[in-house]
């Protein structure tokens, strides 16, 4: 095969002796398969085809033309002296390439050249001269025969890798060199699965759709590759080093890699940088991570107090279940110190599991806000775009934070169910999603306000009637405006207030913000069906809902100097005596916040302690309502700092003559600081439960010893609670560990 080159000698000689001469009229013969019987004139001729063609073919010429055949002459042309240095070259004449030693394969099965191969050789360079690259690959073969080509090299080992997958009846049979997988692991990490789908080609696509072919029975030449390329999963298989790795790698250090370089030779020898990547490994929304150890340097919350108060939170629901496990049938009438007992263990779990909903409704947020960004980026036709991955990978986190969120509530509302009927609370828990006001024993509304402000005390007057504008028209601050009035959003808001409450001048209200007032106020009787039917029959059995009107604060230079407006107050079913003030709101809709509130904000604080000190109460309850949940939260009184807001608020607007503000108060600051930690020290997050709504136009109509309440009429027939057997509530705190502990373990 290596004789069959251009006339060019194997070192470069240009001439040639007598004796090469006579050499190679010696060893012509040596170029027959077959001896001639005798030597004419035309067998001296054939005697040189197998040369000529060679030549022919490296020409690029038919093997009939006449102008480069070789035909024995004594004149001995340039050409013909190049020529004899080949075949006075012992170690490339045809017959030494039966001598595995020379052969440049190393399968031990394709050493020996017979008389086949040599005619195979013959039909090989017939087929490439109908190819371009027929000089190239006599080049390649000069080339190692000089030792001028490496054969370990990549682009040489991908190319016979390529030629073995053509060679194989079957794909399966296919097999890598660990020098290709290395390549494409390195390829597949930088740049991921779209490099191997590139350089591997289309291969078998659609042959078993189209029932061409089977699984694992494709066929190599109906393929279409570019590259013979390894499947993903045996590139994931093969290990690049020493050191064995699982396929799931928590965070953390990486011990194994530690021990390789601990036990190899080279370590002494050179230095290794310690890296470290802090970012987040998974959503945290399964069970196979998310735990990021920064040794006592995370942001926030540290990992082990995290595990430690998940292992507590468990601990919490094992206790429930022995506690109902020593007793076979806990049901209503279990005795008072047994229930006394259980009920704040229920509503521990409550709480627990309502944290956990906490952090996905923040995580649901960032990853809207996220997936949002990546839609926008990858246009109307994202499905098309580079980003179509990601945005798939955030709608499927986003489907199972909102099943995760579905599955919390109702294990919540199972629970609570199961409080309000051990406690044969006064009104049963609310199983439906609608509350009939007309029949809930456990709420008392105002009538509807008529008659002259003097006929009647502020706090029997329904708020936004007629009579409650008139009396915080004449007011200098509100409880809701409180805030402002004291210049806590700026000055510029205390200003606009001077303008509306002192000058009576009325700026006009935004779309915007009137929507947001509307959604608000259609909401507010959802939100008490949600308090009345489900938070008072868990938290507080005995007890019922009663509206407020309005309270009125004086000063020195006014009767009605400030009015407060509570949204109602939770007393005692006995005595009518204070329990805890209620305020309510009803967030605006919004993807970038939260459905409901899970901290009271500042802008309250001012709105709650003046209620809480109108209604002389030491606690008020703060409920934020959204279709799906409803946050309820203790808020306790703080006189010092209802003290500093009181006496600014006197400051400003108790004068005789009220002059537009030009600048905030002395005490503005301390009691914004004040409001920061009132918020962390004075504010409990009690619970979500699953919301309610109310029907339209079913309100009580029962009067009752106050003639300005109204309450449902006593028939408790229509209204039973639901019994739970202990069996069912066992498997409710068994769903409970499940919340607690699912996504986070």
């Amino acid at each position: 095969m290596l004789c069959c080159t251009r006339g060019v000698g194997y070192r470069g000689e240009k001439t040639a002796s007598k004796k090469t001469c006579i050499q190679m009229s010696r060893k012509k013969r040596r170029l027959w398969l077959n001896k001639p019987k005798r030597i004419s004139f035309k067998a001296t001729k054939n005697k040189y085809a197998l040369l000529t063609e060679s030549r022919n073919l490296h020409c690029n010429t038919p093997p009939s033309s006449k102008k480069h055949q070789c035909t024995p002459s004594k004149v001995r042309t340039p050409k013909r002296k190049k020529l004899s240095s080949y075949t006075n070259n012992d170690q490339h004449s045809p017959t030494n390439f039966q001598s595995p030693s020379n052969f440049p394969h190393k399968d031990n099965e394709s050493k020996h050249i017979s008389e086949s191969d040599t005619e195979l050789f013959r039909c090989f360079f017939a087929k490439m001269q109908e190819s371009e690259y027929c000089t190239d690959f006599t080049k390649f073969m000069k080339s190692v025969v000089d030792d001028s080509f490496p054969l370990h090299n990549l682009s040489f080992v991908l190319f016979m890798e390529t030629v073995r997958f053509f060679c194989t009846t079957n794909t399966s049979e296919m097999r890598y060199s660990d020098t290709s997988k290395l390549f494409w692991k390195t390829g597949y990490r930088l740049f991921h699965a779209k490099f191997l789908y590139f350089m591997g080609g289309p291969k078998h696509i659609g042959q078993m759709s189209n029932e061409q072919a089977e699984t694992g029975t494709f066929n190599p030449k109906n393929a279409q590759i570019n590259f013979a390329v390894p499947s993903i999963g045996q590139l994931t298989e093969f290990r690049t080093s020493n050191v064995h790795l699982k396929n799931t790698i928590p965070p953390g250090i990486l011990f194994p890699v530690i021990d390789a370089l601990k036990s190899s030779d080279v370590v002494k020898d050179n230095e290794y940088m310690l890296c470290a990547d802090a970012k987040k490994v998974t959503a945290g929304i399964d069970t196979k991570g998310g735990d990021v150890d920064m040794f006592g340097h995370e942001r926030g919350e540290k990992l082990t107090e995290r595990k430690e108060k998940l292992s507590h939170d468990v601990e919490k629901i094992n206790e429930i279940k022995s506690s109902l496990c020593m007793n076979d049938d806990f049901t209503r009438n279990a005795d008072e110190q047994t229930i006394k007992a259980v009920i704040p263990q229920i509503t521990d779990v409550v709480q627990t599991i309502s944290s956990r909903l906490q952090d996905t409704r923040d995580l649901v947020v960032r990853q809207t806000f996220g997936l949002n960004k990546f839609k926008g980026m990858g246009g109307d036709n994202w499905k098309e775009s580079r980003y179509v991955y990601v945005i798939s990978g955030l709608q499927a986190s986003l489907y199972r934070l909102s099943e995760f969120s579905r599955d919390a509530l109702t294990t919540i509302g199972h629970m609570l169910s199961y409080s309000s009927y051990i406690q044969q609370s006064i009104s049963p828990y609310a199983v439906d999603n609608q509350v009939d006001f007309s029949v809930q024993q456990n709420i008392a509304m105002l009538r509807e306000s008529t008659g002259a402000l003097t006929e009647i005390e502020p706090r029997y007057v329904k708020q936004r009637s007629d009579i409650w504008f008139e009396v915080r028209k004449q007011a200098c601050v509100t409880g809701s405006t409180l805030h402002s009035a004291i210049g806590l959003r700026g000055l510029k808001e205390k200003q606009n207030h001077f303008a509306k409450f002192i000058e009576n001048v009325d700026s006009p209200i935004s779309e915007e913000i009137q929507t947001r007032l509307s959604h608000g106020t259609k909401h507010e009787n959802d939100a008490v069906a949600t308090l009345v039917g489900r938070f008072l029959p868990a938290y507080y059995p005995n007890a019922i809902f009663v509206e407020e009107g309005c309270y009125v604060l004086p000063a020195d230079t006014a009767d009605i100097f400030c009015v407060v407006s509570p949204d109602g107050s939770i007393r005692a079913s006995t005595n009518n005596k204070v329990i805890a003030a209620v305020e309510i709101k009803c967030p605006f809709p919004s993807e970038k916040q939260t459905p409901v509130h899970y901290s009271l904000p500042d802008y309250y604080v001012c709105q709650c302690l003046a209620e809480m000190c109108v209604l002389n109460t030491d606690r008020l309850l703060y409920v934020t309502y959204s279709g799906e949940s409803t946050t309820f939260f203790n808020v306790t009184f703080s006189q010092d700092l209802w003290d500093c807001i009181w006496n600014q608020t006197l400051e400003d607007y108790d004068r005789k003559q009220i002059t537009k503000p030009t600048r905030n108060g002395s005490r503005v600051k301390e009691i914004r600081r004040k409001i920061k930690e009132f918020t962390l020290s004075n504010v409990e997050f009690l619970c979500e439960i699953p919301s309610c709504t109310a029907i339209a136009d079913r309100l009580p109509t029962e009067e009752t010893e106050n003639k300005f309440y109204l309450r449902a009429k006593r028939d408790l027939g229509k209204q039973t609670h639901c019994e739970s057997h202990f069996t069912e509530i066992l498997h409710i705190l068994d769903d409970a560990v499940k919340m607690v502990s699912g996504y986070n373990s």
